[in-house]
């Protein structure tokens, strides 16, 4: 079995920068506007479900990852994820 660092695992959990280019605008904006209040109203478990079933083709190796993982780096994760949603959205302004 090969060695992954800890940078190579997380990038099993998202393949996000592959889907977004096929999400429509309203799309990325709900799944925005979603991860805004996961983030505020933080539950571990559905934070876990709802990134894992939203932004990576590998639902359950993502999920099996997540779970592995701290609340602080969950956390990251969604901001993370924030970030790249909205400069998707910008991006798309230009």
């Amino acid at each position: 079995m090969e060695n992954y660092s800890k940078s190579d695992i997380k990038n099993f959990v998202a393949d996000i920068h592959l889907l977004l280019p096929s999400m429509i605008e309203e799309r990325i904006r709900q799944l925005l506007l979603e991860l805004e209040m996961i983030e505020e109203n933080f539950d571990r478990e559905i934070a876990i479900m709802y990134l894992s079933s939203n932004y990576s083709s590998n639902k359950h190796l993502a999920m099996t990852i997540l779970r592995g993982m701290c609340d602080s780096d969950i956390r990251k994760y969604i901001t993370t994820t924030k970030q790249a949603l909205k400069k998707e959205i910008e991006s798309r302004h230009r």
